[in-house]
Order: C-alpha cells, then sequence, then structure tokens
C-alpha cells in the first residue's frame, strides 16, 4: 500500500542519507589531488641511509606526535622499534614510507634527497611493508597474492620454494601444491587461518626485490608454536636490507643489531639488547 511504502521510505530514508555522507567523504579522497613538486628526482640509487632531521608530525586537527624528532637509519641493519602503545611506532614507518608528509623537518634519503622531492613510485620500489591491517586478494590465486603479477617467471618460483623450506612441511605444501588455486571461499577457493595470510603476506615482502622492509607486529595473529621459525627466517631475510620491525616479541627484539625506544613520539633509548638492559630504562621497563 502507498502507507507501508511511505513508512519503509521513512525508514530506510534516514540510512541512505547517512551512507550517502560516507560516499561524499570517500569522492573527496579519490579526487583529492596530492601536491607534487614541479621536478620530481627518480631515485635510482639503492637507499643506504634514511634520516630523520627535526620532523615534527601530527594528524589533522590533533596534537604533535612527533616534534623535532632526529633518527638515523642505515643498509645491512635490523633494527627493532618498540615502546608503549600510541608511541608514535606506526606512524614513524608511514612517515618513513611517504605515506604522510611531516608538518617540518625533513626526511633525507642517501645524505642529499629530500623525501618530499622524490619521485614516490621510484621510492616505494625499493620498499616493502606489511602493517597488520594486510590484505590477501580474494579471487586471485595463491601465487598472484604472492607475486602481485601474473606469470611468475621460473626464477621467482624457485626463490619462493627456496623461502617456503623455512617453513613446516604443511605450510610449505599447501602454498606450493596449491599455488594456481583460488584464494577465498566465495570464489569455491581455499582460505587460510589469520596466521598463515600474515606469514603469506611477509613472504610476499621478502619476495619483492627491495632494500627496505618495515613490518608491524609481524607474528602478532602467529602459532606460538611456529613463531619461532617464523621469527628466524624474518631475521635470515633481512640482514641484507635496511629493516624496521615493530614487535613486543622478545625473540625478535634480541636478534636485532638495533633496538629503537619510543615514548610519545620521541626517541629514549636506542642501542643493542645487553647495552639496553644493563641501563635499566624504559627497555628495561618493558
Amino acid at each position: 500500500s502507498t502507507e507501508q511504502q511511505l513508512q519503509d521510505l521513512s525508514f530506510y530514508g534516514k540510512w541512505f542519507f547517512a551512507i550517502n555522507k560516507y560516499f561524499e567523504n570517500y569522492f573527496c579522497i579519490l579526487d583529492y589531488k596530492t601536491p607534487k613538486p614541479e621536478t620530481q628526482i627518480k631515485l635510482e640509487e639503492k637507499i643506504h641511509s634514511i634520516t630523520f632531521e627535526n620532523v615534527s608530525f601530527s594528524y589533522p586537527n590533533s596534537k604533535l606526535i612527533f616534534e623535532n624528532f632526529n633518527l638515523s637509519l642505515h643498509s645491512d641493519k635490523i633494527y627493532a622499534l618498540v615502546g608503549k602503545n600510541a608511541s608514535g611506532k606506526t606512524t614513524l614507518i608511514k612517515l618513513l614510507l611517504g605515506f604522510y608528509s611531516p608538518n617540518s623537518g625533513q626526511i633525507i634519503i642517501n645524505n642529499k634527497y629530500s623525501l618530499q622531492d622524490l619521485d614516490l613510485n621510484s621510492y616505494h620500489q625499493q620498499m616493502s611493508a606489511v602493517f597488520q591491517d594486510f590484505s590477501l586478494y580474494a579471487g586471485y590465486s595463491i601465487d598472484d597474492n604472492l607475486f602481485m603479477q601474473n606469470n611468475p617467471t621460473r626464477e621467482q618460483l624457485k626463490q619462493k620454494r627456496e623461502m617456503l623450506k623455512s617453513f613446516d612441511e604443511n605450510f610449505q605444501n599447501c602454498l606450493n601444491d596449491y599455488s594456481n588455486a583460488l584464494f577465498g571461499t566465495q570464489y569455491n577457493g581455499i582460505d587460510f587461518s589469520l596466521g598463515q595470510k600474515q606469514r603469506m603476506a611477509t613472504i610476499r615482502a621478502f619476495l619483492k626485490p627491495s632494500h627496505c622492509v618495515a613490518l608491524d607486529e609481524p607474528s602478532s595473529a602467529i602459532d606460538p608454536i611456529v613463531e619461532k621459525e617464523f621469527l628466524d627466517f624474518i631475521f635470515k631475510k633481512s640482514q641484507s636490507k635496511t629493516a624496521l620491525i615493530i614487535t613486543h616479541r622478545m625473540n625478535s627484539v634480541k636478534q636485532a643489531d638495533e633496538i629503537i625506544v619510543l615514548d610519545k613520539g620521541k626517541l629514549i633509548e636506542q642501542g643493542n639488547f645487553e647495552t639496553l638492559i644493563k641501563k635499566q630504562g624504559l627497555f628495561y621497563e618493558l
């Protein structure tokens, strides 16, 4: 009846109005043009150092997370990034990756390029990152998800098989035997546990021929039984890279070349495990 239709319109109309506001915000993001320098520098040399120089940063309408922050990272070193919740760890990685620009200060690459002046595509080609909200893509094969391309080369497939030798036999067999199977039950494909997905996302990061890797709590969903082998894999594959790993796991921290301790956006301590334990400062308390 007309009366029922009007009632339905009244009931559902408020939801349509609310949803429309979300779409407006969504399209604003899509339409936003990131300001770019007139001439961007294409990074062709290997990244061997990343330096934060007096970096200050805040999210819009929020207080400063970093203020005059300084830090230097160098190639062939593994850094563990630790600190209490809301100390700025994930934000630091996002600044390093160029996802956000500092309010002031600079991030200097190889002691000569400001990150803001670089062509980000060329910079990101040397970067691999895995965040806690990583994604695998339903409707694509396992190998598509690992290599992020169609038809991986014979050399890439060999590299994958070599990497998988670091893992338990069941996981190896699954990724090797079902490499062409679709991921996602909605496509009548196969699915994995959260821990298996996290391992796959991390393998994907190391299959990319990058010089720098950033990992945010890479073993947070991993079963304790296989955690050690997974962390051993991460540190083995990170040895020839600049690696920055956010972690609360003591096994991860011990294997790092240097530990960076943050608190409320400030660099409180930096050094190896033994040095910081002897110091009995914030790291010791954590």
